[in-house]
C-alpha cells in the first residue's frame, strides 16, 4: 500500500509539471490585431512577451490542429527572413523542452532555419544562453521537432524562437502547436510553493504513515 501511494504521488506531480504549456496561444487559433497576427505572438498585443519579424504571418492553409498555423513565407512576402518568438517566466536549474510541428512547401528554401531556446535575466536584453536546433528535411508532411536545455543561473525568462534566414522566393515554412514545458523531476515554483518541496513533504507523510502502521 505504501509503495502504491508513493508511485501515485510521483506520477501526479510529474504529470503536473510536464504537461503544462508555458506559452499562450501556442496553436495560433486566437487572432491578434488582425487575422494575420496571433495574440501573444505580437509586440504589445497584449503584452511585451512575444513578437514576429519579416515574412511571419498567421494563416489558415493547413493547420496541424484547429484552423490556424504560423508561417514564415518566402521573399514573395517582401523580406529575406522571418520569425516568431514568445517568452514565459523561467527559473534557473529547470530543464525546459520546446516543441512544434512543422510543414514546408516543396518549393520552400532557406539558408538556415531552426528553433531556439533562449534564456534571459530580469534586466538584460542579451540572452544568458542560446540553444539552437537547426531544422532540415521538412517536407509536405507534419513533423514534430523538439529542443531541450537547462536554464542557467539568474534565469528569469525562457523564450522560444522559430526563424528562417535567407529564404527563397517560393513557398513557406509552416508550424503549429508550439509548446514550452518544464520537465518532470525539476523544481517548479507555483504560488510560492515548489512542486519539489511538495513532493518531499508528501513522501515524508507517506513514510510516517507507513512506519506508524508497521508499529
Amino acid at each position: 500500500m505504501k509503495k502504491t501511494a508513493l508511485i501515485a504521488v510521483i506520477l501526479v506531480l510529474g504529470a503536473a509539471s510536464s504537461f503544462a504549456n508555458l506559452l499562450q496561444n501556442g496553436g495560433f487559433e486566437t487572432a491578434g490585431a488582425s487575422e494575420t497576427e496571433a495574440l501573444y505572438w505580437r509586440w504589445a498585443n497584449p503584452d511585451l512577451n512575444g513578437s514576429t519579424w519579416g515574412t511571419a504571418s498567421r494563416e489558415s492553409w493547413r493547420a496541424y490542429a484547429g484552423t490556424w498555423e504560423a508561417t514564415i513565407r518566402g521573399t514573395w512576402a517582401g523580406d529575406v527572413a522571418g520569425g516568431w518568438w514568445q517568452q514565459a517566466s523561467g527559473e534557473a536549474g529547470v530543464t525546459y523542452t520546446a516543441s512544434a510541428w512543422f510543414w514546408a512547401d516543396a518549393n520552400w528554401t532557406a539558408g538556415q532555419q531552426g528553433m531556439k531556446l533562449e534564456f534571459y535575466d530580469a534586466v538584460s536584453s542579451v540572452p544568458l544562453t542560446v540553444v539552437t536546433n537547426l531544422i532540415s528535411g521538412i517536407t509536405e508532411n507534419w513533423e514534430q521537432k523538439t529542443i531541450q536545455a537547462v536554464a542557467p543561473e539568474n534565469t528569469a525568462w525562457v523564450r522560444v524562437v522559430v526563424y528562417a534566414d535567407n529564404v527563397g522566393g517560393n513557398g513557406a515554412l509552416q508550424f503549429d502547436e508550439v509548446s514550452v514545458v518544464a520537465e518532470p523531476g525539476t523544481v517548479i515554483v507555483i504560488s510560492g510553493v515548489s512542486w519539489g518541496l511538495l513532493l518531499v513533504a508528501s513522501l515524508f507523510a507517506i513514510s510516517r504513515r507507513g512506519n506508524t502502521h508497521a508499529a
